[in-house]
């Protein structure tokens, strides 16, 4: 199991009239830290403005309370009959709280925002019937911004929802929170998904490999975890761990598994063209067969229809080369060829200068056009592709591998 901790911060946000449900809350958080923490490496914190908070000034006491409470991950608003007393800057300190953490949410859709409200029947005071109409406002408010708060009658009802959703939500926050760590990691060491994706680095371009290869083993195991926890609940895995995990398994040249969860990625999100590029790599380099032959081919082109306009030319050449290859191993030598020469027209780098002529080279061995065929091999002596030629010699090269002038331009 994972050898780190990752620590998840929930905050507590109500007036005083929930205090069996925040002790309620302290049970839930301490009950999974014994699970979970054990398990999982996972440890929650509780943060309360009574334990977390400490004396001082400001414009009120929320204002004091706001800039002591450090950045949460959960936030667990709670009301029953009273919205609070009111601050400087809005009807309570437990409405203040949550329009902080809503803007947060706005912005990079954290914390998580989880409300609870008691439906507990109350012999109302005078003043009570003031402050539940406030409450029911604010549920009001909740519901027009698009909220889904969750109602209870008793505590024990209160008590097993929280855990229920903590658990899910902790999960899914430990499994964000371990691909942010494997793509510091693969970037630190100069493998981000474009240099894996387009210059073909590796784990063993980097002394840190078996590290990464760790973290990489503890975001598919919680990822496994997680979709075994939610296949019941119509709920998705996060897509940036998706995509990371990918992104993990390209780096480790673990084609086929990297395609997968491309391809589960792109379930969600269809508009990159970097991660068709890249699921079109993975695809390619599976080596599956005519069927993944035609999937990476069919994802090049989605990466080309989605491309920028102004993208860089040896990358728009390398587009285009890459699905001319498609093309070639699929037999379509015509298309591959239209593909190839429209690449050479764009390609300044070398590398993407030898990689078309190879292709092209293969596609007129396949055609019958020894000369041109062997005008650009001569191109490629002292280049890693006379090793690539080699290779497919009995494919791509057959019609030439009897022929003595060919055979010696690869000694």
């Amino acid at each position: 199991m994972p050898q780190h901790v990752t620590k998840i911060r929930v905050f507590a946000a109500s007036p005083g009239d929930v205090s069996d449900e925040r002790d309620r809350l302290a049970r839930v958080v301490n009950g999974l830290n014994r699970t979970l923490g054990q398990t999982e490496g996972l440890v929650l914190e509780l943060v309360r403005w009574e334990t977390h908070a400490w004396p001082g000034f400001g414009e009120d006491a929320q204002d004091v309370i706001n800039r002591e409470i450090d950045p949460y991950d959960v936030f667990v608003g709670i009301m029953w009959k009273r919205l609070g007393t009111p601050t400087a800057g809005a009807d309570s300190g437990t409405a203040e709280e949550f329009e902080r953490a809503y803007v947060l949410w706005q912005e990079c859709r954290m914390p998580v925002l989880m409300f609870y409200f008691s439906l507990a029947p109350f012999l109302p005071a005078p003043e009570d019937l003031a402050q539940f109409e406030k409450v029911l406002r604010f549920k009001e408010m909740l519901k027009e911004r698009g909220g889904l708060y969750w109602e209870y009658d008793t505590g024990e009802l209160f008590e097993a929802r929280v855990h229920e959703h903590l658990y899910q939500q902790v999960r899914r926050l430990a499994v964000l929170s371990d691909s942010e760590r494997l793509n510091r990691s693969l970037a630190e060491s100069g493998l981000d998904l474009s240099e894996v994706s387009k210059r073909g680095r590796s784990l063993d371009d980097t002394p840190d490999a078996s590290e990464i290869e760790q973290l990489l083993s503890t975001l598919l195991e919680r990822l496994e975890q997680l979709e075994l926890a939610t296949q019941s609940q119509r709920e998705t895995v996060p897509p940036d761990a998706l995509l990371e995990a990918a992104h993990g398994l390209m780096a480790a040249q673990r084609w086929t598994e990297a395609a997968e969860y491309f391809d589960r990625y792109l379930t969600v999100d269809v508009s990159s063209w970097e991660v068709h590029f890249s699921r079109a790599v993975a695809r390619a380099n599976s080596r599956a067969g005519p069927e993944g032959d035609l999937m990476a081919l069919r994802a090049y082109s989605d990466a080309i229809a989605l491309r920028p306009e102004q993208l860089e030319t040896n990358l728009m050449a390398r587009l285009y080369s890459y699905r001319g290859a498609m093309m070639k191993r699929l037999g379509r030598l015509q298309e591959a060829e239209s593909d190839l020469h429209l690449a050479e027209t764009m390609a300044t780098e070398p590398y993407e200068r030898c990689d078309i002529s190879y292709n092209l080279a293969c596609v007129y061995a396949m055609t019958g056009r020894r000369a041109e065929a062997m005008r650009l091999v001569k191109t490629l002596r002292g280049t890693e592709f006379i090793g690539t030629i080699t290779a497919h010699l009995d494919r791509y090269f057959a019609a030439l591998a009897d022929d003595p002038e060919f055979l010696a331009l690869l000694g």
